[in-house]
């Protein structure tokens, strides 16, 4: 498989952009400012392998490859680019092992173990 765009990440279109949640056939009739219904979208893009209607994937293609040609940014909010960090901690002499830190607003029930 070969892509046919690569963009970085402050260049890739938000699927909360009017122009892509207005046409695409499961986020459309959501309420993204309803809190029960913001999400209902993601069963399509993290349940996998899943087929997409032809329609949303021509629609994709086109914005991808339009946004490839004008190179727009979309700067990341605060929380996403917590999101993103990655966080190494050493564990005696071994290498670092990554791992996810709760915020303080997230529940802090995840450990790390080591064997």
């Amino acid at each position: 498989m070969k892509p046919l765009v690569w963009l970085p990440i402050e260049k890739a279109i938000p699927i909360n952009q009017d122009f892509v949640w207005n046409n695409l056939s499961f986020t459309k009739n959501l309420d993204r400012n309803n809190p029960k219904e913001k999400n209902n979208w993601t069963f399509m893009v993290f349940s996998s392998p899943r087929a997409w209607p032809k329609a949303d994937c021509e629609y994709l293609e086109k914005l991808l490859g339009e946004q490839s040609q004008k190179m727009v940014d979309y700067p990341l909010s605060e929380d996403d680019q917590k999101k993103l960090r990655i966080r190494k901690i050493k564990i005696g002499s071994k290498k670092g092992v990554t791992v996810s830190v709760p915020d303080d607003e997230e529940e802090k029930t995840e450990k790390v173990t080591t064997e």
